[in-house]
């Protein structure tokens, strides 16, 4: 009877660890290939320039800040069946650090973003936007 079991247990445990692996590989590509346009708008003032955040190859980029010298960057996704949550740290050798956290859900994007740069008060950002067509 053992026997029996340990023959069953182990293509039982490699097809569960394939399964594992083919999800956490569908999900760190889950937002691969989408780009959201929108608005960031700095924490109490109400106009920002526009924005692309753009999600390719298991990475992330703002080309907002692309001019500060903030380069593309990994992001980690979580998805859950009501949502799709990110996040992400861009640096910058001049400009610090920038802290993206957000939730898609269908054609939406809402995400937050902390600049922290050493001698200027830390930004907060918030950046709705809808997937470019």
């Amino acid at each position: 009877m053992r026997k029996g079991v340990k023959a069953i247990g182990r293509p039982l445990a490699a097809a569960l660890l394939v399964l594992s692996a083919a999800a956490a590989g569908a999900e760190k590509m889950a937002l691969d290939g989408t780009t959201f346009v929108g608005t960031p708008t700095e924490k109490g003032k109400t106009k920002g320039e526009p924005d692309q955040l753009v999600f390719k190859d298991g990475k992330f980029r703002s080309t907002a800040c692309d001019a500060y010298g903030f380069t593309e960057t990994a992001y980690t996704p979580a998805i859950s069946d009501v949502d799709t949550r990110f996040e992400a740290v861009a640096t910058s050798p001049k400009e610090g650090t920038m802290t993206w956290k957000g939730t898609v859900k269908g054609d939406r994007l809402e995400a937050t973003a902390d600049w922290v740069k050493k001698g200027q008060a830390d930004m907060h950002y918030t950046f709705s936007g809808r997937l470019k067509q």
